[in-house]
């Protein structure tokens, strides 16, 4: 069970009301699973490349882009970045 007070605000106007909620249930699909992350003392963590999912080339006036999207130890596949192939060589 979960307690909680819900807060509406009427338009654009300072007056708001106040429903309390006494009890909730949630449901098991509503838990959202994390995953674990080693963090340093500085509370900082290191990520790491794990699959590179696609290859691009950015066409400029005078040169050739090579980039690469890649996903990431501690994300999703919605979050993978795209690099510049060589600094993903390294």
């Amino acid at each position: 069970m979960f307690r909680c007070c819900v807060i509406e605000f009427e338009g654009n106007s300072q007056h708001f009301s106040r429903i309390d909620i006494t009890s909730i249930s949630f449901k098991s699909s509503h838990v959202i699973s994390t995953n674990e992350v080693e963090l340093e003392l500085n509370l900082s963590y290191s990520e790491e490349s794990i699959k590179i999912l696609a290859r691009e080339i950015k066409e400029l006036k005078n040169k050739h882009i090579a980039l690469v999207n890649v996903l990431w130890q501690h994300h999703g596949v919605e979050e993978a970045t795209w690099e510049l192939e060589e600094a993903m060589k390294l």
